[in-house]
């Protein structure tokens, strides 16, 4: 997504409906209001478990993980 020039947009996500659907809605888009800046920001984010990518990363290629 490109963000274009500085300033407050609107975000807009419209999902297409499909025949037959199971349960219809009447609406099918969610709109946020979307705040562009110039200034760039730094973030930490630390969790308190490993996330999955890195559990799977460091796993030998040949395992395969059992679920139980």
């Amino acid at each position: 997504m490109e963000a274009g020039e500085a300033g407050e947009v609107k975000l807009t996500l419209t999902i297409p409906k499909t025949p037959n659907e199971r349960y219809p809605r009447k609406q099918h888009a969610a709109e946020a209001p979307l705040s562009v800046r110039k200034e760039q920001l730094k973030v930490l984010v630390i969790e308190s478990f490993p996330r999955w990518e890195y559990r799977y990363r460091e796993m030998p290629s040949n395992a395969i993980p059992v679920s139980r």
